[in-house]
């Protein structure tokens, strides 16, 4: 009788245990923050000059979500219209189409959602200064 009752105690031990590991992580997940769960555009879907682009608004949607103003801030032509960060962060943002990409302009159109805002559209317009490509403006 001895040994059953040790038995019992050694499962509820080893159940306990493995409760509290199974929900560790459980714990974990609750407590990240959803400003770390970031969207970029999906960079394999393009190459060339479209890919060029895109990895530009994805470096801007990760400086603005990060509130770095001198990292965002180097990613627009010098004379842009925008001038500081977005006080909101982007949450989602994808690719709808590609404007005309010549030698010295481009733009993208992109579905955004702004914090918890509605989906927006924006379109980012592109100028090549000193060789480089560079948001001119996002409208």
């Amino acid at each position: 009788m001895k040994m059953i009752g040790i038995l019992l105690l050694l499962i509820m031990i080893l159940g306990c245990a493995n409760t509290r590991t199974t929900n560790a992580p459980h714990a974990e997940n609750q407590s990240h923050s959803p400003l770390h769960d970031q969207t970029f555009i999906d960079e394999k879907n393009y190459s060339g000059q479209e890919l060029e682009l895109v990895q530009i608004i994805n470096k801007s949607t990760k400086s603005l979500n990060d509130r770095n103003e001198r990292e965002y801030m180097a990613l627009f032509a010098q004379d842009s219209p925008i001038s500081q960060l977005n006080k909101k962060r982007l949450t989602t943002i994808e690719v709808v189409s590609f404007g005309p990409i010549n030698d010295d302009f481009a733009s993208v159109e992109t579905k955004i959602r702004l914090d918890s805002g509605p989906e927006t559209a924006k379109l980012y317009s592109f100028i090549k200064e000193d060789g480089a490509w560079k948001i001119y403006d996002i409208d």
